[in-house]
């Protein structure tokens, strides 16, 4: 399976670093590193691929950046405006703070889109210095069992039926564009409204709680 990353970027710090880092030792490499990169006064496109290639080295993965106004950015027409860059088998969106765990992150994920779910999420894990607070909304929005969800789910979970994140979330590239993708302009949720659109068009979406970030 061919995956393009896509990942929307701001001002990133050291994190950042990491992921790209750990990215380069999945054990499914991605094809593309697709970085979306809000830009200031300065547009600092170049340092920033060139940070991406020290971290991932040259000639495995293909990176490219993409300048965008800060007064245009989208949470969901950025992502959508990437995703039609890309001809990949599916397209992975990241924040830029999603360092993953392991090397197996696209590899478990793209295992289940092999078995037939349309978009995959991965388990979001908090850091070790995160405070009670956030460990427990962590544990309890991202269990240790995975799981798939259809539109019959909404009987039992209802809105939890479509929870899922972009924050690392992997899409099927030809179900995304059958669908429109990201259709319109939104400030947060893009990904749990294509998930609704997708669940009552038939589809499937899985949580791998074995593909952590």
């Amino acid at each position: 399976m061919r995956i393009d990353v896509i990942i929307p970027v701001y001002k990133p710090d050291q994190k950042f670093n990491i992921l790209l880092k750990r990215l380069s030792e999945q054990t499914l490499t991605p094809r593309k590193v697709l970085i979306a990169n809000t830009v200031g006064e300065t547009d600092d496109c170049d340092k920033i691929k060139s940070r991406a290639e020290k971290e991932m080295g040259q000639g495995i993965t293909e990176i490219e950046v993409f300048p965008v106004k800060k007064s245009e950015y989208d949470h969901a027409l950025t992502r959508q405006k990437m995703a039609e860059i890309s001809d990949a088998d599916a397209v992975l969106f990241m924040t830029q703070d999603a360092v993953p765990l392991g090397q197996d992150l696209l590899e478990r994920l793209s295992e289940a889109l092999e078995n037939g779910a349309d978009a995959a999420f991965a388990r979001q894990v908090a850091n070790e210095n995160a405070d009670i607070l956030e460990k427990y909304t962590r544990l309890f929005n991202y269990t240790g069992k995975s799981y798939v969800r259809t539109a019959e789910d909404f009987k039992k979970y209802g809105i939890k039926t479509i929870f899922c994140s972009d924050t690392c979330m992997l899409y099927k590239k030809d179900r995304f564009e059958q669908l429109g993708g990201f259709r319109e302009k939104s400030i947060f949720a893009e990904d749990m409204t294509y998930a609704y659109r997708l669940l009552k068009a038939g589809g499937s979406l899985a949580y791998v709680s074995e593909a952590k970030v």
